[in-house]
């Protein structure tokens, strides 16, 4: 019942009516940009990026600050790491963690720039999209409070995947988990901390 709830007033948002609310999502998709420029030429980053291209697989994504296309799932993954690579983004108090680095990173994974017969994406569609994921979130993360992260959950990863991978009523459907879902705040390593975007 509560699922259905959510998903209804996810359905009858209205989120680019505040402008305030627009205003601060357009300030936290450049900081997700800078954060990631930034970040771009790190020798972990560079390796992931080895990695995927070793990978293969249908370029039909981008990723931020570099020029080949990549697999949705790809992308997802490295503009998450590449966004929270050096803990400069975005901090979402509700949410008790870094919102942009999942919720963006899944819907720049989703943008259609191989298959044009998908309905025309727009900047408002996709900061309305930005807007929705950023709501769930910081609602789910108010309504577990912080025994979640005492107990060494991060919110980032648990609530993280599932408001970008399936808060948005604008893109296709993603197919693929969040990036880092159901990590722990207590990585080990600096590298695996990166990973809990």
């Amino acid at each position: 019942m509560l699922t259905t709830q959510l998903f209804e007033l996810i359905e009858n948002s209205r989120p680019l009516d505040n402008p305030k609310v627009v205003r601060l999502a357009i300030e936290g998709i450049l900081d997700y940009i800078a954060s990631s420029l930034l970040a771009r030429s790190q020798d972990s980053a560079q390796a992931l990026m080895r990695w995927i291209q070793d990978e293969g697989g249908h370029p039909a994504a981008l990723l931020i600050g570099h020029s080949p296309l990549v697999t949705a799932r790809q992308a997802a993954l490295f503009n998450g790491y590449q966004a929270h690579l050096l803990d400069y983004d975005d901090v979402h108090e509700q949410v008790r963690g870094h919102p942009s680095a999942v919720i963006l990173s899944a819907l720049l994974s989703q943008i259609p720039l191989t298959q044009p017969d998908l309905p025309e994406l727009t900047g408002k569609r996709f900061l309305a999209a930005y807007i929705i994921g950023i709501e769930v979130m910081a609602r789910l993360g108010e309504a577990i409070g912080d025994g979640h992260y005492r107990k060494g959950w991060h919110n980032t990863a648990t609530l993280g995947g599932g408001c970008g991978d399936r808060g948005d009523r604008l893109f296709s459907p993603s197919t693929f988990p969040g990036p880092g879902d159901g990590d722990c705040r207590n990585p080990v390593g600096r590298l695996a901390f990166t990973f809990w975007f």
